[in-house]
């Protein structure tokens, strides 16, 4: 059993932190900003990480915290802000699933919003010329969504799409069954053909960075409409941007990029088929009691040497 009373650093802010010690009234709550490159109090043990730390550009962490904590907590599902050095030889977890359900009532708004041609058939004016507002108007029912990786935020949306009529594919690292009814999993190449609205989901690994390049987008069904909620790695942008100025890719919606933020003057921020949003389809009030929530039963696992939620192994990247 460790130690008591822990102390815990907090990287996510002053708020947070006073969140944390009203939860845990017996347990030091330190906190520390994301990118301080001080040294951990030296009586600190575990991290309540912020989805980024810095380190040296070898990957390095300057500042001994590696040697020192027996626990880090990523507060995102993602752990490829983290440098590896933090995440192996000790307990990491993250805040996996706790973001899914409002990725997936973003994704499942912005299909839904461009096949039925929101916001371009609203009016601010009387008019009965609604020829040019009704062009182009989809049916859902009998749209092949697919989604590139099938974990708790793939399944959710999936689970969303389905009423609506959706086809649902999707592709994983492993081509196992679905475990959601009415979802046909396959691999890459297929999703890719066979989709008119591809949903990028899958975590940032060695395995997963420029998975949509010039060859894999070469493959997507033409007009297909791309949104990713991912990372912004996976997608080579240059090869987007000629996929979309060809038509291949129809419209992209991102909600990642790569870097983050776009540069000023960056074209997609004027494409006409590009939708930018700055990495927020995770927001909702549910998310940070959620994030806070998952940890702080954690602590109380953690303490009685009990299995913890959001298990990350670093050789996965996940």
């Amino acid at each position: 059993m460790p130690p008591t009373p822990l102390t815990i650093v907090n990287q996510l802010g002053p708020g947070i932190g006073d969140r944390l010690r009203a939860a845990l009234p017996d347990h030091n709550v330190v906190d520390q900003a994301w990118n301080q490159g001080a040294p951990l109090p030296p009586e600190a043990t575990v991290l309540f990480a912020a989805p980024k730390i810095p380190a040296g550009d070898d990957g390095s962490v300057n500042t001994g915290w590696a040697a020192q904590l027996d626990w880090i907590h990523v507060a995102s599902a993602g752990i490829d802000g983290i440098p590896p050095a933090l995440l192996t030889s000790r307990l990491a977890t993250c805040g996996r699933g706790i973001q899914a359900a409002p990725i997936a009532d973003w994704v499942l708004a912005v299909m839904l919003a461009r096949k039925r041609g929101i916001p371009k058939v609203w009016v601010h004016e009387p008019t009965t010329d609604v020829g040019p507002l009704i062009e182009g108007l989809g049916a859902v029912g009998g749209t092949t969504l697919g989604l590139i990786g099938f974990g708790e935020i793939g399944r959710a949306v999936a689970e969303r799409a389905l009423p609506f009529g959706y086809r649902v594919l999707a592709t994983r690292r492993s081509i196992a069954p679905s475990a959601v009814d009415g979802v046909t999993t396959a691999p890459l190449d297929y999703v890719l053909s066979q989709s008119d609205v591809l949903v990028v989901a899958a975590p940032a690994t060695a395995h997963t960075r420029g998975l949509l390049d010039a060859d894999t987008l070469a493959l997507v069904k033409p007009g297909v409409h791309l949104i990713n909620v991912a990372r912004g790695e996976l997608i080579d942008h240059e090869a987007l941007a000629a996929a979309l100025e060809s038509g291949v890719v129809g419209y992209a919606t991102l909600d990642a990029t790569e870097p983050e933020p776009l540069p000023a003057g960056h074209p997609f921020y004027s494409h006409p088929a590009v939708d930018i949003s700055p990495h927020i389809s995770w927001a909702d009030p549910r998310t940070i009691p959620g994030t806070i929530d998952r940890f702080v039963d954690n602590v109380q696992s953690y303490l009685r040497s009990e299995p913890l939620l959001g298990v990350v192994d670093p050789a996965k990247g996940y």
